[in-house]
């Protein structure tokens, strides 16, 4: 009688050793379909270098995962004992899968590539050129490569660390023990590397250069602006953009050639508090409150509240297109509450932005009702991206109907551009909305809130106070978010889908 072979001999044999061996059969198929995820277009189009980092990283995951499978797959085969497949079999396996590759590449970067220009086409964007193909084929190779090489070199030092520990426990222990201890440093790595790296390195880059002045920017000599002749707040004190803003108030000479010859102007009125100005948002708030009113902005027709993003950026083009609409007889205030970019900011401390929102908006009004009813200018909030987040948080009270009904009863009008996924206000919005009204744009009949989408519907808005909102059906700070990993999110699923967003998206 025959001998049974050891069971180990049953399965497939194990992974080749060598750091630039060629990919498992089973990891690179299904890394096929990570491929295939990678190239779908997104709500904005990608730069060449990202879209060669996206794909690496989905390659990595669905090579791993393959990895997984044919390791288990392996395990379930010895266990069956069942018979090995012929050297010609796994042969033209291998050739049906490069043949797959293949196809899928060349494919693959076409579709990826018309996608993408259809995408910029409608976003008014330039098209990308050919050589954009050869970029992402370069990128991915060469982060796919290291990526493998340090996958390998990781697996190489936990099996040595399993060995050693195996002459003393037995192999399920030394294996428990190594994994729980690489779980441990990726945690330490992930915290104390990666994050607080991160955060140092913006504290470093940012909290520095927020001392700093852009080019071309001077002190202004207007007496009307934070920062000039007889201000509350010293120009030192408010911070990169702070003083970008402040000194970029439209001049008196181009708003008479604006409005015409003989038509009366008004140098316009910026207040600004940066974050050095004050030790507290309280305290910043009050703060540029008396530098409006030093500058006599409650005498002006309009003051608009403009909550910043997280630098203390406020939109130059909001503040020149309304100095030159009213003839410079407006006000505006602002306060910075972080030095990081907006993005930084959303990601590690939104509690900042709604503390300052809160605090100025709060601030201006009640000092707004103690004015006599006549002598009030109309009072606007405005908030744009993290600054929109911030703005809502002022007067937010219950649902969506109570919130907006607030917000137009303390102003006479509230323009929030471009909302990020995590405003409340917002997504109360996205909620009550009306049956059939898609995402960007919903409807809550009843509430003073508009959505628009595009200029030409502003043209439809009614001339009347009330919340409007600004945003796009592509705007990826609006729309992300992480269940749509899992579920496919009410924007992507709805009928007809938003202006610009791709069709083939998933």
């Amino acid at each position: 009688m025959g001998t049974t072979e050891p069971s180990s001999a049953a399965g497939p044999p194990p992974p080749r050793r060598g750091l630039l061996a060629p990919p498992s059969c089973g990891g690179a198929g299904v890394a096929l379909l990570g491929w295939w995820a990678s190239l779908q277009p997104s709500l904005l189009p990608r730069p060449v270098v990202l879209q060669g980092l996206v794909t690496v990283a989905s390659l990595s995951v669905f090579y791993g995962l393959g990895g997984v499978v044919v390791r288990a797959s392996w395990l379930a085969w010895n266990a069956a004992s069942w018979p090995r497949c012929s050297a010609e079999a796994r042969r033209i396996a291998r050739g049906a899968l490069l043949l797959s590759w293949v196809i899928s590449v060349v494919v693959g970067l076409a579709l990826w590539q018309h996608w993408q220009n259809v995408q910029r086409t409608e976003l008014t964007m330039p098209r990308q050129s050919p050589l954009g193909i050869v970029t992402l084929l370069v990128v991915t190779t060469v982060f796919g490569v290291g990526v493998v090489v340090l996958g390998r070199l990781v697996a190489r030092g936990l099996t040595w660390c399993s060995q050693r520990l195996q002459r003393r426990c037995s192999v399920a222990v030394a294996r428990s023990i190594v994994g729980v201890a690489l779980v441990v440093v990726l945690v330490g790595v992930g915290n104390s590397v990666v994050l607080d790296g991160l955060l140092n390195w913006a504290d470093t880059s940012f909290g520095g250069g927020d001392a700093g002045t852009e080019v071309g920017v001077v002190q202004p000599t207007s007496p009307e602006v934070s920062g000039g002749p007889g201000s509350l707040v010293a120009w030192s004190s408010l911070g990169l953009q702070g003083r970008s803003w402040v000194a970029s108030a439209s001049a008196l000479g181009a708003l008479q050639r604006f409005a015409g010859a003989g038509a009366h102007v008004e140098a316009p009125i910026r207040a600004y508090a940066g974050l050095k100005s004050a030790s507290t948002d309280a305290a910043r708030a009050k703060l540029a409150l008396d530098d409006l009113i030093r500058a006599g902005g409650f005498s002006r027709k309009i003051v608009v509240v403009a909550t910043a993003t997280g630098s203390g950026w406020v939109n130059p083009v909001m503040s020149s297109a309304l100095e030159y609409l009213w003839g410079g007889d407006c006000a505006e205030v602002s306060m910075q509450y972080s030095y990081l970019p907006s993005w930084i900011a959303y990601l590690t401390d939104t509690a900042k932005a709604a503390a300052a929102g809160a605090a100025l908006n709060r601030a201006v009004y009640d000092y707004w009702a103690t004015l006599p009813a006549a002598r009030r200018p109309l009072l606007v909030m405005f908030g744009e991206s993290l600054g929109s987040y911030g703005a809502e948080f002022a007067y937010r009270h219950g649902g969506a109907r109570t919130t907006f009904a607030s917000l137009e009863h303390h102003f006479h009008a509230v323009l929030l551009v471009g909302p990020t996924n995590a405003n409340p206000s917002f997504n109360a919005l996205l909620d009550a909305r009306k049956h059939g009204s898609p995402p960007w744009q919903p409807v809550l009949d009843g509430a003073p809130v508009l959505v628009a989408n595009s200029a030409a519907e502003l043209g439809a808005v009614p001339n009347r106070g009330g919340v409007l909102y600004l945003l796009h059906a592509t705007d990826p700070v609006t729309w992300w978010s992480w269940r749509s990993i899992w579920s496919e999110p009410t924007w992507l699923a709805s009928r007809p889908r938003g202006a610009a967003v791709a069709a083939p998206m998933t």
